[in-house]
Protein backbone atom coordinates (compact mmCIF):
# COMPACT_ATOMS: atom_id res chain seq x y z
CA UNK A 1 0.00 0.00 0.00
CA UNK A 2 1.26 3.54 -1.32
CA UNK A 3 1.90 5.67 2.19
CA UNK A 4 1.53 9.21 1.19
CA UNK A 5 2.72 10.94 4.57
CA UNK A 6 5.96 9.88 3.60
CA UNK A 7 5.82 11.19 -0.09
CA UNK A 8 5.71 14.92 -0.16
CA UNK A 9 3.96 14.78 -3.58
CA UNK A 10 4.86 16.97 -6.84
CA UNK A 11 6.27 20.19 -6.96
CA UNK A 12 5.11 23.03 -8.95
CA UNK A 13 8.01 25.66 -10.20
CA UNK A 14 7.11 28.68 -12.60
CA UNK A 15 9.00 30.87 -13.90
CA UNK A 16 8.51 34.07 -16.47
CA UNK A 17 11.33 35.13 -19.07
CA UNK A 18 11.33 38.14 -21.77
CA UNK A 19 13.30 38.50 -24.63
CA UNK A 20 13.59 41.92 -27.08
CA UNK A 21 13.33 41.47 -30.65
CA UNK A 22 15.73 44.19 -31.69
CA UNK A 23 15.39 46.48 -34.32
CA UNK A 24 17.57 43.80 -36.85
CA UNK A 25 15.32 41.12 -36.33
CA UNK A 26 17.32 39.07 -33.63
CA UNK A 27 16.14 38.20 -30.26
CA UNK A 28 17.98 39.61 -27.14
CA UNK A 29 19.11 36.76 -24.42
CA UNK A 30 16.34 35.70 -22.12
CA UNK A 31 16.23 37.87 -19.36
CA UNK A 32 14.35 36.47 -15.96
CA UNK A 33 11.47 38.44 -14.32
CA UNK A 34 10.00 36.23 -12.13
CA UNK A 35 9.04 32.91 -10.49
CA UNK A 36 6.93 33.97 -7.97
CA UNK A 37 3.14 32.13 -7.92
CA UNK A 38 0.75 30.12 -9.46
CA UNK A 39 -2.66 31.07 -8.61
CA UNK A 40 -5.51 29.09 -6.31
CA UNK A 41 -7.85 29.35 -8.62
CA UNK A 42 -4.79 27.68 -11.35
CA UNK A 43 -4.09 25.07 -9.25
CA UNK A 44 -7.84 24.23 -8.97
CA UNK A 45 -8.02 24.06 -13.03
CA UNK A 46 -5.00 21.45 -12.90
CA UNK A 47 -7.22 19.15 -10.61
CA UNK A 48 -9.94 20.00 -13.11
CA UNK A 49 -8.12 19.01 -15.72
CA UNK A 50 -6.77 15.52 -14.19
CA UNK A 51 -10.27 14.75 -13.77
CA UNK A 52 -11.53 15.61 -17.32
CA UNK A 53 -13.69 18.03 -16.20
CA UNK A 54 -15.43 19.42 -19.28
CA UNK A 55 -13.56 22.22 -20.99
CA UNK A 56 -11.01 21.91 -18.48
CA UNK A 57 -7.68 20.65 -20.82
CA UNK A 58 -4.24 21.56 -19.90
CA UNK A 59 -3.59 22.28 -23.74
CA UNK A 60 -5.58 25.64 -22.54
CA UNK A 61 -2.86 27.46 -20.74
CA UNK A 62 -1.46 29.12 -22.83
CA UNK A 63 -3.04 32.73 -23.32
CA UNK A 64 -0.58 35.31 -22.24
CA UNK A 65 -1.60 38.92 -21.22
CA UNK A 66 -0.33 42.13 -19.68
CA UNK A 67 -1.57 44.56 -17.33
CA UNK A 68 -0.02 47.64 -15.68
CA UNK A 69 -1.05 46.77 -12.07
CA UNK A 70 1.75 47.01 -9.57
CA UNK A 71 -0.20 45.09 -6.59
CA UNK A 72 2.05 42.15 -4.77
CA UNK A 73 1.29 39.11 -6.23
CA UNK A 74 -1.45 36.58 -4.19
CA UNK A 75 -2.25 33.04 -4.07
CA UNK A 76 -6.24 34.76 -4.50
CA UNK A 77 -5.06 36.79 -7.18
CA UNK A 78 -7.93 35.88 -10.37
CA UNK A 79 -7.39 39.03 -12.76
CA UNK A 80 -4.51 41.24 -13.87
CA UNK A 81 -4.70 44.95 -14.85
CA UNK A 82 -5.09 43.86 -18.33
CA UNK A 83 -4.25 46.77 -21.40
CA UNK A 84 -7.31 46.83 -23.34
CA UNK A 85 -7.72 50.26 -23.37
CA UNK A 86 -5.28 50.41 -25.97
CA UNK A 87 -7.08 47.35 -27.95
CA UNK A 88 -4.51 44.63 -26.74
CA UNK A 89 -6.13 41.49 -26.51
CA UNK A 90 -4.47 38.35 -24.49
CA UNK A 91 -2.08 36.31 -26.93
CA UNK A 92 -2.11 32.71 -27.67
CA UNK A 93 1.75 31.47 -26.91
CA UNK A 94 3.29 28.32 -28.50
CA UNK A 95 3.69 25.34 -26.51
CA UNK A 96 6.47 22.98 -26.03
CA UNK A 97 8.37 20.31 -23.56
CA UNK A 98 11.21 21.93 -22.26
CA UNK A 99 14.52 21.11 -21.96
CA UNK A 100 13.62 18.09 -20.12
CA UNK A 101 10.91 16.51 -20.66
CA UNK A 102 8.83 17.56 -17.06
CA UNK A 103 8.95 21.28 -18.11
CA UNK A 104 6.76 22.83 -19.82
CA UNK A 105 6.49 26.05 -22.14
CA UNK A 106 4.61 28.85 -23.60
CA UNK A 107 5.77 31.48 -25.61
CA UNK A 108 4.27 34.43 -27.38
CA UNK A 109 5.24 37.95 -28.54
CA UNK A 110 3.83 41.31 -28.39
CA UNK A 111 4.16 43.89 -31.14
CA UNK A 112 3.13 47.59 -29.34
CA UNK A 113 1.85 50.55 -31.34
CA UNK A 114 1.77 52.63 -28.37
CA UNK A 115 3.64 53.24 -25.10
CA UNK A 116 3.12 51.29 -21.61
CA UNK A 117 5.19 50.79 -18.22
CA UNK A 118 4.43 47.33 -18.30
CA UNK A 119 4.57 45.62 -14.95
CA UNK A 120 2.51 42.17 -15.09
CA UNK A 121 2.20 39.23 -16.78
CA UNK A 122 -0.76 36.45 -16.89
CA UNK A 123 -1.10 32.98 -18.12
CA UNK A 124 -4.80 32.51 -18.63
CA UNK A 125 -6.87 29.50 -19.89
CA UNK A 126 -8.78 31.67 -22.66
CA UNK A 127 -8.13 34.51 -24.77
CA UNK A 128 -11.20 36.39 -23.73
CA UNK A 129 -10.66 39.44 -21.57
CA UNK A 130 -12.63 38.62 -18.59
CA UNK A 131 -12.96 34.94 -19.45
CA UNK A 132 -11.06 31.97 -18.25
CA UNK A 133 -8.54 31.16 -15.49
CA UNK A 134 -5.72 33.11 -14.32
CA UNK A 135 -2.84 30.04 -13.67
CA UNK A 136 -0.23 32.35 -12.79
CA UNK A 137 0.38 35.92 -12.45
CA UNK A 138 3.71 37.60 -12.03
CA UNK A 139 4.86 41.14 -11.15
CA UNK A 140 8.30 42.51 -12.21
CA UNK A 141 9.95 46.08 -12.30
CA UNK A 142 8.73 48.10 -15.54
CA UNK A 143 9.14 47.01 -18.74
CA UNK A 144 9.05 50.77 -20.72
CA UNK A 145 7.71 50.15 -24.32
CA UNK A 146 7.29 52.37 -27.32
CA UNK A 147 5.58 51.73 -30.50
CA UNK A 148 7.62 49.68 -32.40
CA UNK A 149 8.78 47.57 -29.62
CA UNK A 150 8.30 43.64 -29.91
CA UNK A 151 9.32 41.46 -26.85
CA UNK A 152 8.35 37.69 -26.39
CA UNK A 153 7.69 36.34 -23.28
CA UNK A 154 8.38 32.75 -22.13
CA UNK A 155 6.33 30.64 -19.37
CA UNK A 156 7.93 27.89 -17.98
CA UNK A 157 6.05 25.29 -15.44
CA UNK A 158 8.67 22.56 -13.97
CA UNK A 159 6.93 19.59 -12.47
CA UNK A 160 9.05 17.78 -9.66
CA UNK A 161 8.70 14.27 -8.55
CA UNK A 162 9.80 12.84 -5.31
Amino acid sequence: MFDISRNPGIKLFSKLYVQEHTKRGNFSPLHFLSDRLITQVGVAYLVQCFRLSTGSTASRIRYHGLGTGVSPESPSDTAITELTSAGYTRIQGTQAVGTTPNVFVTASEFVFDSSFSITEHGIFTDQNVGAGVLFDRSVFDPINVVSGDSFRFVYTLELLGQ
